[in-house]
C-alpha cells in the first residue's frame, strides 16, 4: 500500500511538471551584454539615439517564441520612438512606443535551434530645442510557447563561431553547385594554318567578359582633386567591375518645378567619354514625395548602346 501512494505521487507529479508551462528568461536592459548607445537612468536603459539593446541567446528547439519589452518613450512633433527586434542585425516586426509611461509590447519570433544576437533597436532618433526622441527599456523576456524549452543566454564568441560554420557550409554548398551548374567539360582543338592538329601546343586561356553583374556606385567619377587620381579610379573602376550604380535625385535635376537643370553627375556623361570603359549603367528607380509638390515618380529605363553597353536616361512619369 505504501509502495502504491509512493507510485501514485510521483506519476503526479511528472504529470504536474509535464503540464506546467515552460519559464520565460527576463533580463533587465541594463545588465544585457550588447548597448551600442544610452547609459542608465534610474535603473533603466535610456537609448538617447539609434542603436540596439540585446544579448546573444541560444534556442534548443526551434519554434515560436514571444519577445516582451517593457519600454516607455518620449516624442518629437507627435512622432513616438519607432522599436524593433532585430535578428543578427537585421530589423524585424516594428512597434511604435507611443506612451510615455512604462508599458510592456510583445514581439513575434521564429527561431531555429541556433543562436541569435538578438536586440531591441531605436530606429527613428529625433529632437528640437524643445523635445527630445527617447526610447527608454526597462526588461526584455524571452517566452517560449508549448512544449518550447527556455533559451538561454551565451556569448557573442559562441555566435561568430557558429555564424563562422553556417558560412563555410554555404560556400561549399555554392562551391558544389558551381562544379554541378556552371561548369562542363570542353573539347579544344589546335589548328594550324592548313588546319592539321598541332600536337603539344602551349595553349593560355582567358577569360575576356561574364554575364555576372559585379559593380558598385560610381559617384566619385571625376571628382578627386587631381586627374592622376581621376584615370586611377577609372583605370581601377574599369579593371574590376563591370556595371555601375548611378545616383540620381529628383531634387538636385529639376529644383523648382518644370525648370531642370540638366543632369547631374555622372549622370550627364553617361553618353559621353564616362562609358567609353565598357561598364553598364544602371539607373536608380525613383518614387518620391515632396511635401510642397505632392506625389511624383520618376524612372531611369535603360536602352541599347553599342555592342554591350547601356546608356541610362532619366524619365518624367505622372
Amino acid at each position: 500500500m505504501k509502495i502504491s501512494c509512493s507510485l501514485y505521487l510521483s506519476f503526479a507529479f511528472l504529470l504536474v511538471v509535464l503540464a506546467s508551462p515552460a519559464t520565460a528568461l527576463k533580463i533587465p536592459a541594463k545588465d544585457c551584454k550588447i548597448k551600442t548607445v544610452g547609459g542608465e537612468q534610474e535603473g533603466v536603459w535610456n537609448l538617447w539615439s539609434n542603436g540596439d539593446v540585446g544579448d546573444y541567446f541560444f534556442f534548443p528547439k526551434a519554434g515560436t517564441y514571444k519577445v516582451r519589452v517593457r519600454a516607455r518613450g518620449t516624442p518629437v512633433r507627435k512622432i513616438w520612438p519607432l522599436m524593433a527586434l532585430s535578428k543578427d542585425g537585421l530589423a524585424l516586426e516594428r512597434i511604435p512606443v507611443d506612451s510615455d509611461s512604462f508599458r510592456e509590447y510583445e514581439f513575434s519570433f521564429d527561431a531555429e535551434a541556433s543562436v541569435y544576437r538578438l536586440t531591441v533597436s531605436f530606429l527613428n532618433d529625433g529632437v528640437t530645442d524643445e523635445e527630445d526622441r527617447n526610447l527608454y527599456l526597462d526588461w526584455i523576456e524571452i517566452r517560449p510557447s508549448g512544449k518550447l524549452a527556455e533559451p538561454h543566454i551565451t556569448t557573442g564568441e559562441e555566435w561568430e563561431r557558429l555564424n563562422e560554420e553556417e558560412e563555410s557550409a554555404a560556400l561549399k554548398k555554392a562551391e558544389a553547385g558551381i562544379e554541378e551548374f556552371r561548369k562542363r567539360d570542353l573539347l579544344v582543338r589546335i589548328l594550324d594554318k592548313a588546319g592539321k592538329t598541332l600536337q603539344g601546343a602551349l595553349v593560355e586561356a582567358e577569360q575576356t567578359n561574364h554575364d555576372f553583374l559585379f559593380g558598385c556606385n560610381i559617384f566619385m567619377f571625376d571628382r578627386f582633386p587631381t586627374v592622376q587620381e581621376n584615370e586611377a579610379y577609372k583605370k581601377l573602376f574599369r579593371e574590376l567591375f563591370n556595371y555601375a550604380t548611378l545616383g540620381f535625385y529628383w531634387a538636385s535635376y529639376e529644383p523648382a518645378k518644370g525648370q531642370p537643370k540638366g543632369l547631374p553627375p555622372p549622370l550627364g556623361l553617361a553618353g559621353g567619354v564616362a562609358w567609353s570603359f565598357w561598364v553598364a549603367p544602371i539607373g536608380l528607380p525613383l518614387r518620391l514625395r515632396n511635401q510642397h509638390r505632392g506625389c511624383c515618380r520618376a524612372h531611369i529605363p535603360a536602352r541599347r548602346f553599342g555592342s554591350n553597353r547601356l546608356l541610362a536616361q532619366p524619365v518624367r512619369s505622372p
